[in-house]
């Protein structure tokens, strides 16, 4: 019992790890990006942002 649980938990882990060529890219792309920029010509004028989003799974444990 022991043992399956220290398996489990190192599946866990390794599965948990990040993939470094996803963040060096997503740390390449947001490098410069300004927070304060807004897309409208008038810094005064509303910002409608809509979102969609989509279930995609459950899971049962």
């Amino acid at each position: 019992m022991r043992y399956l649980l220290a398996l489990m938990w190192l599946l866990v882990i390794s599965g948990c790890s990040g993939n470094p060529d996803a963040k060096r890219l997503y740390d390449d792309l947001l490098s410069n990006y300004n927070k304060l920029v807004r897309p409208v010509v008038n810094v005064s004028d509303p910002l409608t942002v809509k979102i969609k989003l989509k279930f995609v799974a459950t899971h049962r444990c």
